[in-house]
């Protein structure tokens, strides 16, 4: 009985390690990429400017309306 206590307890002890292990090695090779200049698309139709700010909403500039079929072309 005293035997299997003892594999039980190392059974745990290896997978905590192995947790352990993948944890940290997956949080030292992960990749964060972040963006400091602003975002522009430019279209025939319209232009998007993206700049992230607090309480901030898309703009549409030099805009003008479409029909659908012209839209999905």
């Amino acid at each position: 009985m005293e035997k299997k206590k003892t594999w039980v307890y190392g059974v745990i002890a290896l997978v905590a390690v192995l947790v352990m292990v993948i944890g940290t090695s997956y949080a030292y090779w992960r990749i964060t990429m972040i963006q400091q200049g602003e975002n522009t698309i430019n279209s025939s139709c319209f232009k998007l400017e993206f700049e992230e700010q607090e309480n901030s909403n898309i703009t549409i500039l030099e805009g003008y309306p479409i029909s659908d079929e012209d839209g999905k072309k």
